[in-house]
């Protein structure tokens, strides 16, 4: 059973509408996901062991009135982001590098904005592509990842988004004519005042555009493990558009990107005109029932029921490798709920984030996390990191051994090996 913590509370009501909430799945309870472990290498003989880690409830519920999916507890985001040492970096992965990159060129291009802020600035990568266009932006962060930001010239306030916050720039720099949120609209618990915050801040013709990720990709696509305890939501567009309307805004576009798995970005401002691409996104979802909080709850079940489908060939296929090494690759948040969930245990896992290696993720058993550039070759990956997975091996094609690959469909891709 989860652990009794002041940390952790009930959510009583839907964060976007207020209204009742069902239960739509329930997971096993797992611990925080970026609250990395110290290894115990180094314990004398009357120095006990260390219990097993703090593991708190991960039922995901769905609103009866406007189907919008979160969980059902709500743990303290001081404990979630600004513990010691929040691991988290946004340019970590060339890949994310160059969608950020990519990003910040649209916006420019797009919207020809002069003063931006940016929500969730963590180590300043995006903000680092804006500066590279001529472009300086403001940033918010609430972690430690605050510090490279700062440190690499960014302008950056170690804090979080607050109307406090959102008035000091105002008076300070002036209304924005853009604020971004990258995959932060799902950690915030309190919406409507993050909301009112970013309405005081913008401008009259002032954007604010967002990137979540995406809750029919993540029932498509089976992503259970995208569900912990910093993604508090998983938004759609429905139950956005009707909130934003409640906070005197518009979510008037939305388009599809490839990031994180599958997600979408979001523009919203105080007037306009809704774009043909971003109604016929709405209009999809309607016909495939995200309007209908019984058809979301049922979608839910059936996603149960391939994590369990999942859960018997990964054991399968684990279990052809009894007696051999099986690492995993990657340990970015989601590994944690995926490893609990499909209860695997991996020897180590190598991973390329420096602000990761030499601690260990928070599992049963913890799990060492090693420099994947000197790691000892295993005889399979398993990739955690599976949205990753061709940058993975393409970087490591030398590698003589097997890669799995769990998510969105599990592959098990040989490569010729030397091994006797």
């Amino acid at each position: 059973m989860p652990i009794e913590s002041a940390d952790i509370r009930p959510l009583t009501a839907c964060r976007l509408c207020g209204g009742s909430l069902a239960l739509g799945l329930s997971l096993r309870p797992t611990p925080i996901a970026n609250e990395l472990l110290s290894p115990y290498l180094s314990r004398g003989p009357d120095d006990p062991a260390p219990g097993p880690p703090e593991v708190f409830p991960l039922d995901v519920m769905v609103c009866d009135v406007c189907a919008h999916v979160q969980l059902g507890h709500v743990v303290d985001k001081r404990r979630l982001f600004q513990h010691k040492s929040y691991p988290y970096r946004s340019g970590a992965t060339a890949h994310f590098v160059r969608h950020l990159s990519l990003y910040a060129k649209e916006m420019i291009e797009r919207f020809r904005p002069k003063t931006i802020v940016e929500i969730g600035s963590n180590d300043g990568t995006m903000q680092a592509a804006f500066r590279d266009l001529g472009v300086k932006v403001i940033g918010v962060e609430p972690s430690d990842a605050a510090r490279v930001a700062l440190e690499a010239g960014h302008l950056t306030h170690h804090a979080f988004f607050d109307r406090a916050i959102a008035d000091h720039i105002r008076e300070t720099a002036g209304p924005a004519d853009l604020i971004i949120a990258n995959h932060v609209f799902a950690h915030v618990d309190d919406l409507g005042a993050m909301t009112e915050a970013i309405r005081s801040l913008l401008g009259p013709k002032g954007v604010f555009v967002f990137e979540v990720g995406y809750l029919p990709q993540v029932l498509e696509g089976h992503l259970f493990d995208t569900m912990y305890h910093e993604h508090l939501s998983y938004h759609h567009l429905l139950p956005l558009a009707r909130f934003f309307r409640s906070q005197g805004l518009l979510l008037f576009d939305a388009e599809l990107v490839e990031t994180q798995g599958g997600a979408v970005r979001c523009f919203v401002s105080i007037e306009g005109e809704s774009t043909t691409r971003g109604m016929h996104l709405c209009g999809l979802e309607r016909t495939g029932g995200f309007g209908d909080p019984e058809r979301v709850r049922s979608k839910l079940f059936l996603l149960e029921a391939e994590m369990r489908v999942l859960r018997t060939a990964l054991r399968e296929t684990l279990d052809e490798f009894s007696g051999r090494v099986v690492a995993g690759y990657g340990a970015p948040a989601k590994a944690v709920s995926f490893l609990y969930q499909m209860d695997v245990t991996l020897a180590f896992v190598v991973e390329d984030n420096p602000a990761k290696q030499g601690l260990c993720l928070p599992t049963p058993r913890p799990t060492f996390i090693d420099k994947a550039i000197v790691f000892n070759e295993p005889d399979a990956f398993l990739v955690l990191a599976w949205n990753f997975a061709s940058e993975i091996m393409h970087k490591h094609r030398d590698f003589r051994g097997t890669w799995i690959v769990p998510l969105p469909e599990l592959r098990v891709i040989e490569c010729k090996s030397s091994r006797p």
